[in-house]
């Protein structure tokens, strides 16, 4: 009567029943993992003559399980460091990568936690990535992707490791001053707007955060924790707590944009929208903003009104079109639906762009590379992917000549839909984090790119005319960026690319071919001149040291010299006139400097005067503060900058009551 019924009788646990054993945790797969968990604390790292496994792979594959007592709460802590990691090692090989969303946030989760737990058994630096080749050796052979990707999921943990234990000291320590108080007023809550805030700047999840106060038997305000991330996630653009608002009810649209670009349709519905709307057809040719491609723009032409459509979304299941009207009032009937032919075009060359750059990304900097987001603008693409380390000049040029071959080589551009099982038996690639059905849809260019796609594109490769990267760089953690044009703004981009080398040119008076050389030659014709200038600067100062010396006063037996030092003085310049006078005097000297309308200050004293009591830091820091600026210092010589020149005489004055202060 109740076949549904769940036993709990997972793979493992059967196979702790079958092995004889008490727990997961003394299985075979299970025993080397918490071996090698106790094997890193006594072995610490680095050591010497380890190969590759850093010593774990010595260690007897079924080892003897360690005595780990579900009811003993010393284990706790291994054997939570066991599942944490060997999840982390999978979800690595997977594609996943720590973030802050997803499954890339449970990651991190997993990680950080396993590395808290290592404290609780006195470990002091990263030690989780040291265990991942002993959980390849168990699972590699079942698991291929887990040993194809191990030195990169290695890499990836030990980042986060180090990444984490940065701040943790940080965190812990903040964390504990919340505790105490709490204690100390005898709350048995704290303020979830402190935890949110624990997360965002030290990196602690709220599940991190919970257990550690379990710990000392507090817990925190989930509502006030709720309410602060959604005030942080609406002031950077992104509206979070707040459920989809559904527009015209649960109403479905047909979709026939992949057939064609104009289509008469019925306008079943319209809200007012500020000073546009938004309209609701029951059939639409207009692209839904999806998988990173913006959505399509176009007119909307009635009996008796013409609007224009800026922009098409989906809701549910429901294409909503935001539109201004251009003639006539808006009524619910038969209209045209017309899309901007020439900006779904230019789209379509950025989209099948895309697909040909993630290709070649991953020919060239490994299969480690998988998608983390897109935008699909006319003739324009951003593309995130993962990868650890920034793409070299060198990766960069490949990948665009590679993608320039296949688009060069005009491949056919196919669109099928066939089951999912299928798809993933031809290599397709899928979205990570995308959900898909049954039945997918499959976009292939030749042998080089096959992958899940409900987007439009081209017929033909070809048609992209020209792919240029413009710009690549780190967007978070492991993830990078390239953005990239293609088609007319490709050739609109290299056009303008020349006219400033051609300008560039002209300004040094040579030819657009000897740009650089000129260039190089302009870089050593100035610093000959810096040198030259700051050669002066010394001269300058080094004759005005016996004038300024004559300003110096006694306090308390240390001479001070307290001045404006002569105008035109860089930084270094006025170090070395404080350096001189320093000498000279055997006391305390702090110079006053302009440059480009801001404050230089630099402090100088003598070994002597240090002796007694005299800091050159702690006195540029008050003087600084003074013209609106900050610094600080060694107690024998600081610098120093500030904003106020009009205060530097006010400052100076102050000098002496400062130092009167500090001498002993």
């Amino acid at each position: 009567p109740a076949p549904g019924i769940d036993t709990g009788m997972g793979l493992e646990r059967t196979a702790a029943i079958l092995q004889g054993v008490d727990t997961i945790h003394h299985t075979d797969l299970f025993a080397p993992i918490t071996q090698a968990i106790v094997h890193v604390k006594n072995r610490p790292s680095p050591y010497q003559g380890e190969g590759p496994g850093m010593g774990l792979n010595d260690l007897p594959f079924i080892a003897t399980p360690l005595e780990l007592n579900p009811e003993d709460p010393t284990t706790w802590p291994i054997r939570v460091i066991a599942d944490h990691i060997r999840a982390a090692v999978f979800m690595g090989a997977d594609g996943i990568v720590p973030g802050n969303n997803g499954r890339d946030y449970m990651m991190r989760r997993f990680i950080r936690r396993a590395f808290l737990m290592g404290r609780k058994l006195g470990y002091n630096e990263p030690f989780l990535h040291r265990i991942v080749p002993v959980i390849v050796r168990g699972y590699g052979e079942i698991y291929p992707e887990v040993g194809q990707r191990a030195a990169s999921v290695t890499d990836l943990i030990r980042r986060e490791e180090e990444r984490f234990d940065e701040t943790l000291e940080r965190g812990v320590g903040r964390l504990d001053d919340l505790i105490e108080d709490a204690q100390k007023k005898g709350n048995k809550t704290i303020s979830g707007a402190e935890v949110f805030d624990l997360y965002q700047s030290q990196g602690f999840p709220r599940e991190l955060t919970a257990e550690l106060l379990a710990d000392a038997d507090l817990s925190f305000d989930e509502e006030s924790y709720l309410r602060a991330a959604e005030i942080h996630a609406k002031g950077s653009g992104v509206a979070v707590g707040e459920y989809e608002k559904r527009l015209f009810g649960d109403a479905q649209t047909r979709f026939v944009g992949y057939e064609t670009t104009r289509c008469e349709a019925q306008l079943l519905e319209f809200q007012k929208d500020g000073e546009k709307f938004l309209v609701l057809l029951d059939q639409t040719p207009f692209y839904a903003e999806s998988g990173g491609q913006i959505g399509d723009q176009g007119e909307l032409v009635g009996p008796d009104f013409k609007a224009r459509v800026l922009d098409t979304k989906k809701n549910g299941k429901a294409w909503i079109h935001t539109v201004e009207m251009v003639e006539g009032e808006l009524k619910t009937g038969p209209v045209t639906a017309i899309v901007d032919v020439e900006r779904r075009q230019a789209i379509e060359r950025a989209h099948s762009a895309t697909h040909l750059l993630h290709a070649a990304l991953r020919q060239h900097l490994g299969d480690h590379v998988q998608q983390r987001g897109s935008l699909v603008a006319p003739d324009r693409l951003r593309f995130d992917f993962v990868h650890n380390a920034p793409v070299s000049e060198e990766e960069i040029r490949l990948v665009e000549d590679t993608v320039n071959r296949e688009i060069l080589h005009s491949i056919p551009v196919e669109i099928k839909h066939t089951t999912l099982a299928e798809a993933k038996a031809q290599g397709a690639m899928a979205l990570f984090g995308e959900k898909y059905g049954d039945v997918v849809r499959t976009v292939r260019m030749g042998d080089f790119s096959l992958e899940l796609c409900g987007g439009t594109h081209l017929s033909i490769t070809s048609a992209a005319g020209l792919c240029r990267i413009v710009s690549e760089g780190g967007v978070s953690a492991n993830i990078r960026r390239i953005e990239a044009y293609t088609g007319a703004l490709a050739l609109s981009h290299d056009r303008e690319t020349e006219s400033r080398v051609r300008g560039i040119a002209q300004l040094l008076g040579t030819q657009p071919d000897n740009v650089v050389g000129a260039t190089e030659k302009l870089k050593g014709r100035v610093r000959e001149l810096e040198k030259q200038l700051q050669q002066a600067q010394q001269k300058m100062a080094s004759a005005s040291a016996e004038d300024l010396l004559q300003g110096a006063v006694e306090i308390k037996g240390v001479k001070l010299l307290a001045t404006r030092a002569p105008q035109g003085l860089n930084a270094d310049a006025l170090r070395n006139l404080a350096d001189q006078l320093a000498q000279k005097s055997n006391g305390v000297v702090a110079l006053a400097g302009e440059a480009d309308g801001k404050v230089l200050w630099a402090v100088k004293v003598a070994p002597d005067a240090v002796k007694i009591g005299a800091h050159a830091g702690n006195l540029v820091r008050e003087l600084a503060k003074i013209t609106g600026g900050g610094g600080g210092g060694r107690p024998d010589f600081a610098q120093a900058g500030g904003k106020d020149a009009t205060q530097i005489e006010a400052a100076l004055q102050q000098a002496k009551e400062v130092l009167s202060q500090q001498i002993k």
